[in-house]
């Protein structure tokens, strides 16, 4: 994990404020996170020049993918290996105020390459990052006052997107928000997590 005083460092070389900074090793950490899972997509935008065309181009804060024409694994993976039961019948994503566009995005077009709508009926307000808090208590306390329901859930079965499982509270507390609010069965998808599977 980068230290605050890297940051620092890495803010100075590059002329710009620490949390853009930070936005910038998050955003590439979540790269080298999905790069390793067994995902097809197409990386574009700004980010995506920075890190792979034009070293020094401007910062971006967002991440940027397509789902390439044709089969995907991602959608592989949800229809054949895993085959979720009962199968969903819509999808849904859990909120995030660091990267407002990317998990949404990510699930409006797995969404529409499995055939099913996709439906936002989830809202965050601005709440510390599950990994900087101590406990599952203050994790789960830190969820429940940022996390709520702002649609009509739709009743039949919902995958749920997310980006980065931090201690899991997100996504179960989204679950359970969901299920209160007239969903079918939850059924948990993340694109990659941030701890071991083992803590709580």
């Amino acid at each position: 994990m980068i230290t605050r005083a890297e940051v620092q460092r890495l803010a100075r070389d590059g002329l710009v404020d620490e949390r853009t900074q930070e936005r910038d090793y998050v955003l590439t950490w979540l790269l080298a996170a999905m790069a390793v899972q067994d995902f097809s997509l197409v990386f574009k935008g700004g980010t995506c020049l920075r890190r792979c065309y034009i070293p020094g181009y401007r910062y971006s804060e967002d991440l940027d993918f397509s789902l390439p024409p044709g089969s995907s694994p991602v959608v592989e993976l949800v229809q054949g290996r895993w085959r979720p039961d009962p199968p969903p019948t819509w999808i849904a994503a859990v909120p995030s105020l660091r990267h407002p566009n990317l998990v949404g995005d990510f699930a409006r077009r797995l969404a529409a390459a499995l055939g099913l709508p996709y439906h936002d009926v989830l809202a965050a307000a601005d709440a510390p990052q599950q990994k900087s808090l101590q406990n599952s208590v203050g994790q789960l306390r830190n969820v429940a006052t940022s996390l709520r329901v702002i649609a009509e859930c739709p009743p039949g079965p919902v995958l749920l997107l997310d980006d980065i499982v931090d201690s899991r509270w997100t996504m179960t507390l989204a679950g359970w928000l969901l299920q209160h609010h007239g969903s079918g069965r939850v059924h948990p998808f993340a694109l990659a997590t941030a701890t071991p599977q083992d803590d709580g």
